[in-house]
C-alpha cells in the first residue's frame, strides 16, 4: 500500500531530508476551505502549486496536487540514471522484490 512504499522509500534512502531540503512552499491563497501554496525549487518559484483543503478544523494536503510535481521529479531521476523509463522501472521492482524482472510482467490488454 501507499504508507509501506512510503516507509520503505524513506527507509531505502530514495526519499530523504537532502531530496526535499531545498523546496519550500512559497505565496499561499485560501479561498474558503481551500489553499494552494506554491512549490519553490531552492529559490527559484515553480509553476506547481500544493492543494490543501480544511477539514475538520485542520488543513490537509491533497495528495493528488503532487502529481504533477512527482512525475517531473521522476523523469528526471530516470533520466539521471541514463536507463530508459522500463529500464528503470525493472531495476526498482528488482530491488523492491528481490527478482530479476524483465518485460514479461507487461500483460496485454483486450
Amino acid at each position: 500500500d501507499g504508507k509501506q512504499l512510503l516507509v520503505y522509500a524513506i527507509k531505502s534512502g530514495m526519499v530523504g531530508k537532502s531530496s526535499v531540503q531545498n523546496n519550500s512552499i512559497g505565496e499561499v491563497t485560501f479561498e474558503n476551505d481551500f489553499a494552494k501554496g506554491q512549490f519553490v525549487n531552492g529559490t527559484k518559484k515553480t509553476p506547481f502549486y500544493f492543494h490543501f483543503y480544511k477539514e475538520e478544523q485542520q488543513w490537509k494536503i491533497d495528495l493528488t496536487s503532487l502529481f504533477e510535481v512527482s512525475n517531473m521529479a521522476f523523469s528526471k531521476v530516470i533520466e539521471q540514471s541514463g536507463q530508459t523509463e522500463n529500464e528503470y522501472l525493472f531495476t526498482i521492482l528488482g530491488i523492491i522484490s528481490g527478482k530479476e524482472v524483465g518485460p514479461e510482467i507487461w500483460q496485454k490488454v483486450n
